[in-house]
């Protein structure tokens, strides 16, 4: 007569230690990546406006760098399209505006992250002993799989000032790091991001579906 011992190869609690970690190794590799489809913005804004008076006007000032930017007249558009849906009016000169915004945006650095995950395994075959007892398959790491990444720091800032004493009103700076080397590829999904509750003093993190951004 055989004995049989430990048939069920791996216990329960075994199963859930391997995943467990499994799991965690994946989550340490992956967590500061962007989906392909998604974009994390960290925001964070000072504010002196109780709430948006209907009407009130605004002109976008560019910098001497962003007065011949097509690229700048692309987000000055689009930002200021956020904000008529506040309630303001773009105007297209300084001197009918109550409040001039200033706007800075660009792709500061980038980042490599490199590293591997464990890769698990049979470790022992397992079978019958010489005195016909029988010994469970091992499972544990058996190798390793490399990864590596490149992360790219994106930044956007907006300050808001009284036209007729310069005195900051509002100001948001907003971060975003992932996969996109360029700010424009991101630059909708961050607007919405970073201006969904202007002109309210708030700070937080905030995902977004790229198919749904500037819409």
């Amino acid at each position: 007569m055989r004995l049989v011992r430990g048939f069920n190869f791996m216990g329960k609690s075994s199963m859930l230690a391997v995943r467990a970690f499994l799991f965690g190794a994946l989550w340490l590799a992956l967590s500061a990546c962007e989906s392909p489809s998604s974009v994390t913005v960290d925001y964070s804004s000072f504010s002196a406006l109780a709430s948006l008076n209907q009407g009130d006007t605004f002109y976008i000032q560019p910098s001497d760098a962003q007065a011949t930017s097509t690229e700048f007249n692309n987000y000055a558009a689009s930002i200021a399209r956020r904000l008529s849906d506040k309630g303001w009016y773009r105007v297209s000169r300084s001197d009918n505006a109550r409040y001039i915004v200033l706007l800075d945006y660009g792709v500061s650095g980038s980042e490599t992250h490199a590293g591997s995950t464990p890769i698990f395994g049979q470790t022992s075959a397992g079978g019958y002993g010489a005195y016909g007892t029988y010994s469970a398959p091992t499972y544990g790491v058996v190798g390793s799989r490399s990864y590596s990444f490149i992360l790219h720091q994106r930044y956007f800032e907006m300050k808001v000032l009284e036209k007729a004493n310069h005195v900051p009103v509002y100001e948001i700076k907003s971060t975003s790091a992932g996969s996109s080397p360029t700010f424009g590829q991101v630059a909708e999904c961050i607007f919405d991001a970073t201006l969904e509750y202007f002109p309210v003093q708030t700070a937080g993190r905030r995902g977004v579906v790229m198919e749904e951004c500037g819409k």
